[in-house]
């Protein structure tokens, strides 16, 4: 398919016609849904077509045949196959009302405002860097496992040197797992349902538009909730409760990282809309629509299994058979996709959460019967409902309801943190600080989670049927057990992944809906109210949302790629990490290799692999964020030095972040020199003495960023200073003549010159003064101050101290000079 045709069809192929098309065949034979409007209709079109499209991409990716035409294709003849089964049908598109989609309108435009531009973190040794990467090979080979080649053509006993094995065995290239060590198959961790929709962005744009994925699951969540917080609570409670949630800090920083929670938020609450109105309408169309909501969020994120039970037990809720069978079904065909998922392509992913879990004592077959056990009950309490009393029954659960939420919560919030409990014991006061707090006289009030708990108390009270028993069911065990535990590195708003789906959002409408109600009650309440939520809606400029608005990682999207465009296509790349090999291997298909862990047994074998790949004839590079960790048998020349400067927000523990921290760095590229190469042409070196710390021997200090003036151009250069016994090993370069070794290097701002004694060998060949500015020195070496054998002589330089900090955050130390860089000459 011609590429500007496949751009004309992929919007609406991907996000309109198979839903539009879906909704007039089940308006067409009756059973199907009734939007309440429009808006709620455009919203139903782009769902059904998103539901397709992500369960179509999953089990093609999942075969091992993704590509954006194949899924168009597929796509198109869902499209086809539903206008058939109805070829006269109409639209049913209600009418479009003014007032209500301007509404909707203004709230989208808010949060698009808030949501965009995008993170750009693309590195692979974070979860969004692993989504992303994941995502740009599936566009690139159409397969999630997969086999490296590079890796596969090593040894066995060799592969292991480029694994990362801290705390995940067998890990490679950041977050992608060795599936198969005797085969080099990679699995890529986490669920790949959202994964889809990274490669079909990146297959219409390139890895700059994959980044906007999440922003569109962002906004079609917010509608989801929205819509759901209509149905549930009304219009008012449903428009407040989604500008709340648009502006928080928690969703804006989670909607701009490239995380799959958000789409599990999105599916969550698009699920609870469509079951609220199959419990209301006993339309099997909307229980259909439910249940493959509910079936691909157990597809989208592994803590979604956690909602199994609930889901089941919503079976019971439904007033007819035909419309529990068509919730079922697809509900059935999720979870056994699920199983089949985890037992093939996620099966490493799987087998780690497993671990997890049981390391928190919560092994799966616990949470199997504890979901059993739960089950029973409430299906037991469903039936004792129908008794004589069930009036009185019900009320007195939905007292019972309130009464242990408020014990459990003052047990969470105030007691659990005095007892200890390790990291989990504050998780309920972390969500606090999320929702909307407000600081006084140093002392900060849970003000959102104060309304958000009084509305969960509010809503009981005011009956658990139907739908909104429905509702309750779902949220409150994911609410407690996150609450309980939440499992997740405890850096703050990292933390607040876990709460994305469900939990918080499950807050915001409750506090949403507690002042809705309180607005009702005569103007003096309506006038509290009103003042409540203009000072929540004060908190999101004032507070915790204006600080991650800024863009974390900006630029590194683009230093990726210049990075790739610069690189030798047929050489055979060794990383150092996998910050920057993830993305170059899945997004650019760089030969690329990393290592992680730089110990000196894993550098002699990589020094070693490194060494029969040039005896091969093959071209090998290294990239480093600094200098090379090999040993002087292996000649590096310098080829280019790429910076990057950003910054992003704090990830701090404890608290909400502050400040953002700035980040200065240099992706640096070397080529390994053949030793023909180094024996005949070699007449000029250059030591980067900041970057080269293989060259450094003893007597250095860190490296220093500085600014000098390059033509009254500001320029970011780095040095490190000495100690004033300093040695580092220079080439001899083969000279039978000796050689010139310039020195470029300053004694500091404000300090007399230094004399420095340079010494090769020990012996001393001159004495320089190093004044204060940056300038370089020239010494002549002769031939027989360099040593017979070898390729390397060591150059000293022993000068006197004085007491300063080498960079600056650093402690005073004693400090010689500031070298910048070493040049070496044949004479």
């Amino acid at each position: 398919m011609a590429r500007p045709l496949i751009l004309l069809a992929a919007a609406p192929l991907l996000l309109a016609l198979p839903g539009a098309l879906f909704l007039r065949l089940a308006s067409k034979r009756g059973r199907g849904p009734l939007p309440r409007d429009f808006g709620e209709w455009l919203f139903l079109a782009a769902l059904g077509s998103v539901l397709s499209a992500s369960w179509i991409g999953l089990l093609l990716a999942q075969l091992s045949l993704f590509s954006l035409e194949a899924l168009l294709a597929a796509q198109a003849l869902v499209s086809l196959a539903l206008f058939l089964a109805a070829p006269r049908a109409g639209w049913g598109v209600p009418p479009p009302r003014l007032r209500p989609l301007a509404w909707a309108g203004l709230i989208a435009l808010f949060a698009a405002a808030l949501y965009s531009p995008p993170y750009e973190y693309v590195l692979g040794n974070w979860d969004p860097g692993t989504y992303i990467n994941t995502g740009a090979r599936l566009a690139r080979t159409g397969r999630i496992a997969y086999r490296d080649p590079l890796l596969a053509s090593l040894p066995p006993a060799d592969r292991e040197l480029f694994y990362f094995t801290h705390l995940i065995p067998q890990r490679y290239e950041g977050g992608m797992a060795i599936g198969d060590h005797d085969r080099a198959i990679v699995s890529p961790h986490f669920y790949h349902l959202y994964t889809v929709w990274i490669a079909a962005l990146h297959a219409l744009g390139g890895l700059r538009l994959s980044l906007w994925t999440n922003v569109g699951m962002g906004l079609l969540a917010l509608a989801a909730f929205g819509l759901a917080a209509r149905e549930l609570a009304g219009k008012r409670a449903a428009a407040l409760a989604a500008v709340l949630l648009a502006g928080s800090a928690a969703q804006v920083w989670c909607v701009r990282f490239p995380t799959a929670e958000i789409s599990a938020q999105l599916l969550l609450w698009a699920g609870i809309l469509c079951l609220s109105r199959a419990l209301d309408e006993n339309r099997p169309a909307w229980a259909a629509l439910a249940g493959a909501c509910f079936g691909e969020a157990l597809l989208a994120i592994f803590a979604a299994a956690l909602l199994l039970p609930a889901f089941l037990l919503c079976l019971l809720l439904f007033k007819s058979r035909r419309a529990a069978a068509a919730f079922l079904v697809p509900l059935a065909f999720g979870a056994a996709h699920l199983a089949v998922q985890n037992l093939t392509v996620c099966r490493p992913y799987f087998e780690r959460q497993a671990e997890v879990l049981r390391s928190h004592g919560l092994a799966p077959l616990r949470l199997v019967a504890a979901g059993g056990g739960f089950l029973a009950f409430l299906a037991a309490l469903r039936f004792a409902r129908r008794r004589p009393a069930r009036r009185a029954a019900s009320s007195g659960v939905r007292w019972a309801l309130a009464a242990a939420l408020v014990a459990l919560s003052v047990y969470a919030y105030h007691i659990r943190p005095r007892l200890g409990g390790g990291p989990d014991a504050r998780n309920l006061r972390e969500l606090g600080w999320l929702l909307y707090p407000v600081s006084a006289g140093g002392v900060t009030v849970p003000l959102g989670l104060v309304l958000a708990l009084s509305g969960a108390i509010l809503f009981i009270r005011g009956g658990l049927d139907g739908a909104r028993g429905a509702f309750f069911l779902i949220a409150a065990p994911v609410c407690a057990f996150f609450v309980a535990r939440k499992m997740v590195f405890p850096s703050y708003l990292w933390a607040a992944r876990r709460f994305i789906p469900l939990a918080f959002p499950a807050l915001v409408f409750f506090a949403a809906y507690l002042l809705a109600r309180l607005a009702e009650r005569g103007r003096r309440w309506r006038c509290a109210a009103a003042a409540v939520a203009l000072l929540l809606l004060a908190r999101m400029g004032s507070g915790y949302t204006r600080r991650v608005l800024p863009v974390d990682y900006a630029g590194t999207a683009e230093f990726i790629a210049r990075l790739a465009a610069a690189l030798d296509r047929g050489g055979i790349h060794v990383c150092e990490g996998s910050g920057m090999a993830a993305p170059l291997d899945c997004a650019y298909g760089v030969d690329v290799l990393q290592l992680s862990e730089q110990t000196p047994r894993k550098c002699r074998g990589v020094e070693r692999v490194m060494g029969r790949w040039i005896e091969e004839g093959r071209r090998v590079y290294y990239i480093s964020r600094g200098g090379t960790p090999f040993s002087p048998a292996l000649d590096f020349e310098p080829l280019l030095a790429l910076p990057l400067s950003t910054d992003h927000l704090e990830y701090r523990v404890g608290g909400f972040p502050a400040r953002r921290i700035p980040v200065e760095a240099v992706a640096r590229v070397f080529r390994v020199v053949p030793a023909a190469e180094r024996a005949g042409a070699a007449r000029r070196r250059v030591i980067d003495v900041a970057v080269d710390a293989f060259a450094l021997l003893r007597g250095f200090h860190g490296p220093l960023m500085r600014w000098e003036r390059d033509g009254g151009a500001p320029v970011r250069r780095w040095a490190r200073w000495t100690n004033g016994d300093a040695a580092l090993a220079v080439p001899t370069l083969d000279a039978p003549g000796g050689v010139a070794v310039t020195l470029r290097a300053s004694a500091g701002r404000g300090v007399p010159p230094v004399p420095v004694s340079v010494r090769v060998g020990g012996r001393e060949i001159a004495t320089i003064e190093v004044g204060p500015s940056f300038r370089e020195y020239r010494v002549s070496v002769p031939a027989s101050a360099l040593p017979a054998h070898g390729t390397r002589a060591v150059l000293e330089l022993v000068s006197p101290v004085r007491r300063g900090r080498p960079t600056e955050f650093a402690a005073p130390a004693d400090l010689g000079i500031c070298l910048d860089c070493v040049t070496v000459e044949r004479r």
